[in-house]
């Protein structure tokens, strides 16, 4: 008890010290229990999912980490790599292509999953910097609960990592902008213990490390000219030189710790870093050449590093810390390494192919990832690395670390960013930051750029550079050795962008705009930054340009960017309405406060009145010009307006927070570097609290009322169509839904309490506590369901993986199989999981080819093109039957008949009609004639379904493959129709295999939706083909349009 009570106090204390620290963690644990559970329990969806999840497999198939493979093809140039980099390593580590291909949708979601935890994350750490603690920890809540983010976290998608790097990166410019650099920096403990009074104290003089690299030198010449002896060799003398002058009472005053403890944690870390550092070497070796090499050199490092990084304080290692810094190791090792790795390099280009001419390179394996790492990345940072090793260069390193750390996270996250889609973060920034500039921009701030200016000469000497400058631009463009058109127009824009940044902010300089330009640049300090993006985002560009050329740039530039902002692809459109519904649904249930939020951000934004105001500013701007941007693109996916739900998330936190009791937080706010503005104090008018202003009351009652009609509003629509909320994230919006999934209640109990709580306020003058906490709860809840219950209960809508387990519990090994339909390829799950051993049979002539082929052969194809598929197949000869209808949309067919579907068919054919149907006499042309139906029940309550059987009998043998179409109309005709068109017995037997005289039974169900409103309706029935439609030759109960009145189902609405 006492040694409980003694954590208890520890956790308290450490609570107490670290509130920051410890709310972060209560974000990613509420994160953890949104997205983890049940991750794997649902198919990767067509078509992003298993596409991606393909593309990273194939790249592992060829043990390569930098050129997207896909269909066997290294040309798949559509997204950039860091999301292939996430699911490379996560089904590597965490899925048996061998043992289990087909279940690998948990190894493939969980690096997504993690990354959206970390999102939330991330998104309460910047915004608590710049608004307060309650305000980051609500905007965190309010975006892992956002419908769209949460099921795209759950997903394997692009926008993932693009949302979190590009929210991070727009947040942490604004905290860099807006929240003042820290005021001086710690002295850096001297960790390594390098002190003047060493056992092997030395002064440092120039002659003595010259003297110490050159050695260095000649041990990287060695290694590439005669392998291992010399460095292994001077290896030994350092380890005799540590063994002869290390004594543990020169260290034993400094080193006193609790033993006990320092075992555990040391020793738990040592194991953990171990142990990572052994999966490590099996997931990126395996089965590479040199495999063995590389795993022992990884465990090898791993052991090295948990000595002298885990251990460091201990004295055998902090006395080989000393050993190596008087022989200069820290600068010696990075030199010998560069030279080894720059010799590879050099090899590398003169040969036009990776060359293991180096013993160490050699001995790693040219396919392994760190060959790949070391040869192609980490020599370009190798001249850095002395800094981090030097005492004095260190702590001037911190301290400008200290002091310009968001800028660096702003620009490290844009290059992530840029790795994860491509350039619209960019795109993005350049627009938000020229949208600050024209707010913040006002003439009169730049007097001593104006007064006593002679602007007529200015104008004409100026002029006259700047058309200097375009002459150039245009005569380099005009005269580009170039013939390909698109290659031509790249080079031209990019000329002449050049030439209006050199015109803009060189030439004219000292405009006043120009002027503030500058601060601004000045301000995100893009001196410095640009190289650090471009340190980050380059490198991949670089080796794809190498690589593939113009090719790449081309498909990555002119169509998948420029051609998807223009709308000239075959992508969705749309107008911006539907932008305006994505907006809405996504950030659902926290929508009915955008309106008022907007408002209070609008009355709080102002370049003149305060750093405040300024922030406020930039956040919406962040918000409402990417939003403008994507309503302007040609091409509307469903998720391509994500960016701005984190930005909205940030403004409902902050109006929430401002509504509450104790209104705005106090947190830090100024301005460093060059002045955008007046000066102007941190606050204004911001601090006072909301309900205790001039009409308030008022203001306040519109802004509950608002959001409560806009909830309701909301509400009722996802009650009555929850697919809204699907239709967030997918591609295919119109496939139908399983039945059997009916949220119509599940629903209202979590939106009535949350409508409850928003109605409450109506009579309050400001946001509780309780409330917030309350309605946040059932945020979670709700989030929860949508991840454990509703994603999962789609089963196989958006995926045809149940065709892979019939077909190979079917098929003989090696039969081939098949997908016929008129899109450029089969569906990405039917590649993905057939390992592109699907044909595609595109047309009706390659349908008949492979049909036409020896031995036994499998085709999938969607239920709404099996008649064309058996016309194909008559013309051929060749019979096709159904050996598996257990997916909602498609079938299954082959060549040869399956016995369970044999008998299944002639279970459906009867002698003569049951007494019990209720009997009809109805003649379609004399080739089919409906005898009755029976229904079970009669009388149904809305949200259940109806077992129909409907009894023909063939009048003659047919040629043509009918279909039946149903048709459930109510009192008013075609309102709220249901539609359960099918062929008969949902299509393993055709009417082409009928034969005269025999009754088939023909079974469907008739599914009721939950908000059907009317007391009972008629199923209508006929036959059709395409356009055409069979014709009545007698006169039953119809239409007049070749429709039969069938039974009638009565409905229990309440």
């Amino acid at each position: 008890m006492i040694m409980q009570s003694d954590h208890g106090t520890r956790l308290r204390t450490w609570l107490a010290a670290h509130p920051d620290g410890a709310w972060a963690a209560a974000v990613a644990a509420i994160g953890c229990l949104i997205y983890l559970p049940w991750l794997g329990s649902y198919p990767l969806w067509d078509p992003w999912e298993p596409h991606y999840s393909q593309v990273a497999w194939e790249m592992q198939e060829r043990l390569t980490w930098f050129n997207p493979w896909y269909r066997g093809i290294d040309n798949w140039w559509s997204k950039p790599i860091l999301m292939l980099w996430m699911l490379r390593a996560s089904l590597g580590l965490f899925w048996d292509p061998i043992a289990d291909f087909a279940n690998n949708e948990l190894a493939a979601r969980i690096p997504f999953a993690v990354v959206a935890i970390a999102g939330g994350v991330l998104h309460y750490d910047w915004v608590r910097r710049l608004f307060g603690r309650k305000t980051g920890i609500l905007a965190g809540i309010i975006l892992i609960t956002a419908p769209q983010y949460l099921l795209l976290g759950r997903q394997v998608m692009a926008d993932v990592p693009f949302i979190v790097a590009h929210t991070a990166a727009i947040g942490y410019l604004a905290v860099g902008l807006f929240v003042p650099s820290p005021v001086g920096f710690p002295a850096e403990p001297n960790h390594f213990g390098l002190s003047a009074a060493a056992p092997l104290a030395a002064t440092s003089s120039r002659r003595r490390t010259l003297l110490l690299l050159a050695v260095w030198a000649g041990l990287a010449i060695s290694l590439i000219a005669c392998g291992w002896a010399a460095p292994v060799t001077a290896g030994l003398v350092l380890l005799v030189v540590w063994a002869a002058t290390c004594r543990w009472r020169d260290y034993s005053t400094s080193f006193r710790p609790v033993w006990r403890r320092y075992a555990i944690m040391r020793g738990g870390i040592a194991l953990g870093v171990i142990a990572a550092a052994v999966a490590a070497g099996w997931l990126f070796t395996s089965p590479a050449p040199g495999a063995s090499t590389a795993r022992a050199l990884v465990l090898v490092l791993a052991v090295l590093g948990v000595l002298g990084g885990v251990f460091f304080d201990f004295p055998l290692s902090r006395h080989a810390w000393r050993v190596l810094f008087h022989s200069r190791a820290h600068l010696g090792v990075p030199l010998a390494l560069g030279l080894v790795l720059a010799a590879s390099g050099i090899a590398t280009a003169v040969n036009g192919a990776w060359t293991p001419a180096l013993a160490l390179t050699e001995s790693l394996g040219g396919g392994t990832l760190v060959a790949l790492v070391f040869n192609r990345i980490i020599w370009l940072a190798l001249p850095f690395v002395p800094l981090a090793f030097d005492v004095e260069g260190r702590a001037r390193f911190l301290g400008w670390l200290h002091r310009r750390w968001p800028f660096l996270a702003f620009w490290s996250a844009a290059a992530l960013a840029v790795l994860s889609k491509g350039f619209v973060t960019p795109t993005l920034v350049v627009l938000i930051l020229a949208g600050y500039w024209l707010a913040t921009f006002r003439w009169r701030d730049y007097p001593e750029l104006t007064r006593e200016r002679r602007w007529l000469r200015y104008a004409l000497v100026r002029g006259g550079v700047g058309l200097a400058v375009a002459a150039v631009a245009f005569t380099l463009a005009w005269f580009l050795p170039v013939s390909l058109r698109e290659q031509r127009e790249l080079y031209q824009a990019l000329i002449g962008a050049a030439a209006g940044l050199v015109i803009g902010l060189a030439v004219l300089h000292d405009l006043p705009p120009i002027r503030h330009a500058w601060h601004l640049i000045g301000r995100v300090h893009a001196g410095w930054g640009l190289v650090v993006f471009f340190a980050i985002a380059a490198p991949w560009f670089v080796y794809m340009s190498v690589e593939h050329g113009w090719p790449y740039w081309s498909e990555w530039i002119f169509y998948h960017h420029l051609g998807r902002a223009a709308g000239t692809i075959d992508k969705p459109g749309g107008s911006f309405d539907y932008v305006v519904r994505q907006v809405a649904f996504g950030s659902f249930p926290w929508t009915g406060f955008t309106f008022g939020a907007v408002w209070m951000f609008l009355g709080r934004s102002s370049a003149g009145r305060s750093v405040a105001d300024r922030r406020n500013l930039f956040v919406l701007l962040a918000a409402l010009l990417p939003y403008l941007f994507f309503s302007l693109s040609g091409t509307k996916f469903a998720h391509y307006v994500m960016p701005v739900l984190p930005l909205l998330a940030v403004m409902l936190a902050a109006a929430l927070v401002w509504l509450s009791r104790d209104g705005a937080e106090p947190v830090p706010l100024g301005e460093d570097g060059p002045t955008l503005g007046p000066p102007v104090p941190a606050y204004a008018e911001e601090m006072a609290r909301w309900h205790e202003r001039p009409g308030a009351r008022g203001d306040f009652f519109v802004f509950v009322a608002v959001a409560l009609a806009t909830f309701g509003i909301l509400a009722h629509d996802l009650v009555l169509d929850y697919r809204h909320l699907l239709r967030l994230m997918l591609y295919y919006y119109n496939r139908e839904t399983p039945f059997d999934y009916q949220p119509f209640v599940i629903l209202q109990v979590f939106f009535f309490p949350m409508g409850i709580l928003i109605g409450l306020l109506l009579v309050r003058r400001w946001i509780g506590r309780a409330h917030l906490a309350a309605f946040a709860t059932l945020a979670v809840m709700f989030a929860c369901y949508l991840g454990w219950v509703t994603m999962p209960a789609m089963k196989w809508t958006f995926s045809y993986k149940p065709f892979h387990a019939a077909y190979h519990s079917i098929a003989k090994p090696g039969e081939p199989i098949g997908q016929y339909n008129d899109w450029q390829q089969p569906e990405r799950s039917v590649i993905f999981l057939f390992q592109n051993r699907c044909m595609h049979l595109r047309n009706d002539s390659q349908a008949a080819a492979f049909i036409k082929r020896p031995g036994r052969k499998f085709v999938i194809v969607d239920s709404n093109r099996l008649a064309d598929l058996r016309r194909v197949a008559k013309e051929a000869g060749v019979p096709l039957h159904v050996v598996f209808d257990g997916h909602p949309y498609a079938r299954l067919l082959s060549d040869q008949p399956n016995a369970t579907d044999t008998r299944k068919v002639a279970e459906h054919i009867l002698s003569e009609l049951p007494p019990d149907a209720q009997r009809i006499d109805a003649d379609f042309e004399g080739k089919i004639r409906l005898l009755g139906w029976k229904t079970t029940p009669a009388r149904v309550a809305p949200g259940s379904s109806v077992a129909v059987e409907m009894y023909y009998r063939a009048e003659q043998t047919m040629r043509e493959d009918w279909q039946i179409f149903i048709h459930g109309d109510g009192p008013r005709g075609g309102a709220n129709r249901i539609h359960v068109d099918h062929f008969p017995l949902e299509g393993l037997y055709p009417t082409t295999e009928w034969q005269e005289g025999e009754i088939i039974r023909d079974s469907f169900t008739i599914n009721i939706p939950s908000d059907y409103p009317f007391e009972h309706l008629y199923l209508w029935n006929g036959w059709y083909k395409g356009e055409q439609r069979l014709k009545l030759m007698n006169n039953p109960p119809n239409d007049g349009q070749g429709r039969v009145r069938g039974p009638r189902i009565d409905v229990a609405v309440n």
